[in-house]
Formats: C-alpha cells, structure tokens, sequence
C-alpha cells in the first residue's frame, strides 16, 4: 500500500483515515471517489451507496456562496428557508425532518445539542473555505451513530493541493448590501502540511416576514486552520479548528419584529496515526461548542457542548478483505432559556465493516454498530449494500440500513411560557428508521451518465407536534393548555424516485439534470409539510470562449404543503427559479466573476409567510498567487 493514496485521503480530514491500495502512478480523480460512504476512499461504483460528491472546482461553476443554495441542486435533497442569508435554512433528505441528518466539517459533528431538535442551521454555514462535500443519503448510523438516519453531510475545508506556497483572495459585491470577503494560505513544506482561511460576510438583506418595508441582515466571520505532520514512515499527527461569530436579525411569523441571534461556535479535532502497509488506526478527540444568545420575544441564551473520544482501525486481511472497527464515547451538553437546569446525556459506540470484493465487479459491504446511551440504553444498527457492474458501462446497485436519534434536551426538559406555552415530555423514546434503495448508474461513451434511485425510509416512535387548545378571544392557549412532543404510533415513511443526469452537447456545452419525486407522510397518513413532491433542476455549463465560462440553472418545485396564513395546511404555489453565473479569467492569476439569482424576479415562498431574493445581481474578483 502506498503512501500517495493515504497521503491524498489524509488532505480530506474527514472522520476515518484509512485507505485502499494504489499504486504511486495511479491518476486518482477525487470527482469518482467517495471518502464518507464507508469510511474508506472508495469509488463511487464500488460503494453501494447513494453518494454525491461536489469538488471546489463545481462548487466554483455553480456560483454559490452558501452550503444551502448548493445542496438544494441535488437529487433527493430539499432545502428551505425563513428570509434571506443568515437566517435559519433547514435540509432535508429524502424528504425526512432535518434533525435526521448528521453533518460534519473537518470531522467535527456540528448538530446543535442547545437546539429544540438538534438540527444543524445551514443558513450559518457559508462555502468560503468549502473544498468538498459529501452528501450520504439514507440511514448511516450503522457508522455515524445517532441522528445519521436519514443522511450525513460531509464539508473538507481548504488544503494544500501541491508543494509549496498557494494563497487565494476573492471578494464579492452585490444587491441587498452584499459584501462577501475570503483569503486562504496554504502550504505544503516536506512533510508539513497547513491551511488558514478567513471569511467575512455582511448584507442588509431584505425582510425576512414577506411583503414588509423593514430589511434584516446579517454579519458573519469565520477562522479555520488545519494542519498535518508526517513523523516519520509510520506515524502522522494532526489537528484542526474553527472558530465562527454571526449575527442576523429575523422577523416574527406574518409581522415585521425587531428580533436578533448572536451565535458563536468553536469546532476543534486533534489526531495521530499509525500506519502500515496493511493496517492504519488513528485515535482523535473532537470538540464542538456553540451559544446563541437571542432577543426576540422570549429572550435568553442557549449553549450547547460535544466532546468526543474515538478510535478508528482498518486492516486489510487479505487483497479482496478489509475490515474497519472501532470505538467512541460522547458526551452532550445543554443550557438556555428552555432548560435553565441543563442537562447531559452520554454515549458509548463500538463498529465494525467487513468490505470484501468477492468478485471483480461484486461488492459487499456489511457494517455494524452498537451505541449505548445514557438515558436509552443499547441502540444496535446494521447496513448491508452491495454493488454489481455489468461491464463498463453498467452498475447496479442496492442497501438497507437502519437508523436512530435519540430525543434532544429541549425536546425531553423545555419548558416554556407566554402565550403559547411549551412542555417537554421525558416520557419520549428512541426514533428509529429503515431505508431500503436499489439504484442503477450509466456511463455513456461519451462522458454522459444517468443515475437512478428507488428508495423507501419508514420511522417509527416518529416526534410530533401536539398543539394546545386555542382560545380566539385570548389569541393564546387556553388556560391550562400547553405545546408538547409525543412519539406518533404507527409508521411515517417517505418513498420515492431520484435521477440524475448529465451529458456532454458538445465540446462546449454541458447538459446536467436532477429530478426527486418525493412522497412523504407520517403515521396519520398526513403528508410531511415543506417536502416537495415534485423538485426538478435543469442546469446547461457551457465554455464561451477559452476563458469565458457560464452557467444557466432552472428549478422547478411543485406540489407542496405548509402551515399557511390562515392557520390551517394547505398546498404552497409552485415555483421556477432561473439562475446565471459567469467566470472569465481576466489574466492567469485573476477572474472575474459575475452572478445573477432570480433570473426573472419570480415571487415565491420556501416557508409560507417568509419571503425570498426578487432579482439579484453579485460581482466580484477572485484571485490566485
């Protein structure tokens, strides 16, 4: 096993740091390799996974400035959002709640443990030092643990990609008051790798409570460092840390209000690791803090604390045989306004994958886990999923996994008051998923491809809302009437068809497509609110010249149901958002990039009575040196 592969895996410092053989003149094209899916460098039609990967240079193409806007492009992917940048936007895969997706950066979880359900807010994660992402769709907790039941998110910030010294700088104006700043050092010295990258964004925005005169904005600036050292042949050692401040004002449901979030986060990891031709095993500690201090009707602060031990191993028993393993203790913590005593909750978790290529074109996956937690006892997962190629051209391919999440602290202990008061229920228990898929991926001669997806996730002990008894002439709860979570008898599911396609026109033109039908309800046979039934994004890349490049995306939304204005559910419009991006290099060390969102200033809604950009113009330098 050579040195190149572990070397490349290690530049993604995503959670598991182990490898597969190749040799030292293998091209290893990162677009076809997967890092998340089994914990492993894999390649995506080897992995039995459900798996999109999205490199710097597309993220660049796409001309997105936040991890939301990128991951609404992808198939079986829905995002949502209560206002303009900044303010809360949820993701959901495959049409499951957003507290059901672990996400990850630099191999830190940053699900909110001080949130109402533990659910990462993506409109405060912005792409200024994104180099990679991995989306996972379906259950993964057989490897990731709790609250990987519907998928992971995996984000590498910014490393170094050749020896030497490579800095970048761009900056970013537009409409709304838009100021997006970036500058990242990288360096690679012998064995010394490092990275530095440093980001501010502002924007007065636009009001979030749609159709109203007053604008919320939001300020953000964010540090984020990592760094690796080979010791010797054997031994590496490495850490990395983020550090993030934003501010953002947001708007009451229907009504302007002059409400405010300060948020603060700490993200670090430190690890070494001991490798061998045939083995890698990799100790590392996490940590993940974040405090929201909020003004808004009911004001106070919210923290929330993670710290994890983990060990990770890999050996390779024979050439067609690795097996993974390894072990982790976790510990969560929780304050704020709603839980003013805190609370904690610690878990323990053991795994272990077998990979194993029976054959030339069969692969065989079967992972393994065991996670004990202190308030729910022994939660045991499985995920088997296999890939066949038929030939060149042909992969088929098919998983079933299980998943959990354990309730968060609000959800067990909040308490609430004022007109709509709220109550925890302690008496919850375990969420617990099944996801089934089979796919089938086409390579066109071409370079075109065509991928399909079957898949279906049941829930059960699924948590749900219980609303108090209103009193109209009170325009409050009634007396003695309060808000609370149960688990839901019977069995939520969500079931449906993913498609992605992309061809080559010509040597010019690139066609991309990406189509989910979605068919999501819970265990009343109520369908799931803000879940789209039909999503579909039409993207053309096109070289205009030798250095002119530009992208035309159309997404269309249809069938959707929400909480409207009348305080009943019913159906949202539908909606076509068109959007254009440019990029022409002004010399070899600077481009010029050009941006326009909303192409044809449609009116629509992600959430009903949250407004959207109208039409938006962004232009900006970014630079190489």
């Amino acid at each position: 096993m050579q040195n190149t592969l572990w070397r490349l895996f290690a530049t993604t410092a995503l959670i598991g740091s182990i490898g597969l053989p190749a040799t030292a003149q293998q091209i290893i094209n990162l677009e076809e390799i997967t890092f998340s899916a089994n914990l492993t460098p894999t390649e995506l039609g080897r992995s039995g996974s459900s798996v999109s990967v999205l490199t710097r240079d597309q993220i660049d193409r796409t001309g997105a400035t936040s991890v939301s806007d990128l991951l609404a492009g992808l198939a079986g992917v829905s995002v949502t959002q209560t206002g303009p940048v900044g303010t809360t936007a949820d993701v959901r895969i495959r049409g499951i709640e957003p507290r059901f997706v672990s996400v990850y950066v630099d191999g830190v979880l940053i699900n909110d443990p001080g949130s109402s359900t533990g659910a990462v807010d993506f409109g405060a994660i912005q792409l200024g030092d994104v180099s990679r992402i991995e989306v996972l769709r379906g259950a993964q907790s057989a490897l990731y643990g709790g609250s990987a039941a519907a998928g992971v998110v995996n984000i590498t910030t910014l490393r170094p990609e050749t020896e030497g010294t490579q800095q970048t700088a761009s900056l970013l104006a537009g409409s709304f008051g838009t100021v997006v700043g970036q500058y990242t050092l990288r360096q690679r010295h012998g064995a010394l790798d490092y990275a530095l990258s440093l980001s501010h964004s502002r924007a007065d925005g636009f009001s979030a409570a749609d159709g109203q005169p007053e604008a919320d904005g939001h300020k953000q600036t964010r540090l984020s460092f990592s760094a690796r050292y080979q010791i010797d042949n054997n031994w590496s050692a490495g850490a990395s840390f983020f550090l993030q401040d934003s501010f953002v004002e947001f708007d009451d449901w229907l009504a302007d209000a002059p409400h405010e979030q300060d948020r603060k986060e700490y993200g670090g990891r430190v690890f070494v690791e001991y490798a061998t031709d045939r083995s890698r095993q990799t100790l590392e500690y996490t940590h993940y803090s974040v405090e929201r201090e909020l003004r808004d009707s009911l004001p106070g602060s919210f923290t929330g604390r993670r710290d994890r031990l983990a060990w990770n191993g890999q050996t390779d028993i024979t050439d067609t045989l690795r097996l993974l393993y390894g072990a982790d203790v976790q510990r969560e913590n929780a304050i704020g306004r709603t839980v003013p005593a805190g609370a904690k909750a610690t878990s323990y978790g053991i795994f272990a994958q077998s990979e194993w290529a029976a054959t030339n074109d069969l692969d065989i996956v079967l992972s393994g886990r065991m996670d004990r937690n202190s308030n729910y006892g022994s939660i045991p997962t499985l995920r088997l999923a296999t890939s066949y190629r038929l030939g060149d051209a042909v992969t088929l391919r098919a998983s079933l996994g299980s998943g959990f999440r354990a309730p968060s602290v609000e959800q067990r202990f909040g308490m609430t008051g004022g007109p709509f008061p709220f109550m925890g229920n302690a008496a919850l228990d375990v969420e617990r998923s099944q996801n089934y898929e089979i796919g089938a991926d086409l390579s066109f001669g071409n370079g075109g491809a065509l991928s399909l997806t079957l898949f279906q996730i049941d829930t059960k002990n699924l948590i749900d809302d219980v609303y108090c008894v209103y009193d109209p002439v009170a325009m409050a709860c009634a007396a003695g009437s309060f808000n609370t979570v149960v688990n839901a008898p019977g069995k939520a599911r969500s079931r449906g068809v993913e498609l992605s396609f992309e061809q080559p026109v010509s040597d010019t033109l690139t066609l991309s497509a990406n189509y989910t039908y979605t068919d999501a309800f819970l265990a009343n046979q109520r369908r799931r609110s803000r879940v789209p039934r039909h999503d579909v994004q039409l993207g053309l890349d096109a070289m205009l010249s030798d250095r002119l490049q530009g992208r035309v995306s159309v997404r269309h939304v249809a069938d959707r149901l929400d909480f409207l204005p009348n305080y009943t559910t019913g159906p949202l419009p539908d909606y076509t958002v068109a959007n254009l991006s440019l990029r022409y290099q002004m010399t070899d060390r600077v481009d010029l990039i050009g941006r326009v969102d909303n192409l044809f200033n449609t009116q629509y809604q992600h959430v009903a009575g949250y407004g959207t950009s109208g039409r938006a113009f962004y232009l900006g330098l970014s630079s190489r040196f």
